[in-house]
């Protein structure tokens, strides 16, 4: 099974203004550079990171856009900051996928199987 993180699209503001955590994506290539996040989602991305594991990420639907895997990424560092947690990823690959699940209100999280175009033939 994949880890997918789930996010906001990066122009929803209202749904950046509500949530706590911060997602930091690259303009130019589309691509998440780090998260700010909690302790479940960081020991997840270490775990991932131990593995070797690409993580595939989640880009909510927004603005008559669908929901889209819109890149993968390598976990580059996981670091405790306060209280939260700072996800730095490395090796970003823009992906414009569609995603195998429908994200749940609430989750920021998934484990499923990897988009059509990253699954062995």
């Amino acid at each position: 099974m994949a880890l997918y993180l789930i996010v906001h699209h990066d122009r929803d503001e209202a749904a950046r203004k509500k949530s706590r955590w911060i997602n930091d994506w690259d303009q130019k290539s589309g691509c998440l550079r780090s998260i700010t996040t909690d302790s479940e989602v960081a020991r997840r991305c270490e775990q991932a990171k131990a593995a070797k594991e690409r993580v595939y990420v989640y880009r909510c639907a927004y603005g008559g856009q669908s929901a889209v895997v819109a890149c993968s990424v390598m976990v580059g560092r996981v670091q405790l900051v306060d209280k939260d947690y700072f996800v730095e990823f490395v090796e970003a690959k823009r992906m414009s996928a569609v995603p195998p699940f429908v994200a749940r209100r609430g989750r920021n999280m998934e484990e499923d199987v990897p988009p059509l175009e990253h699954r062995p033939v």
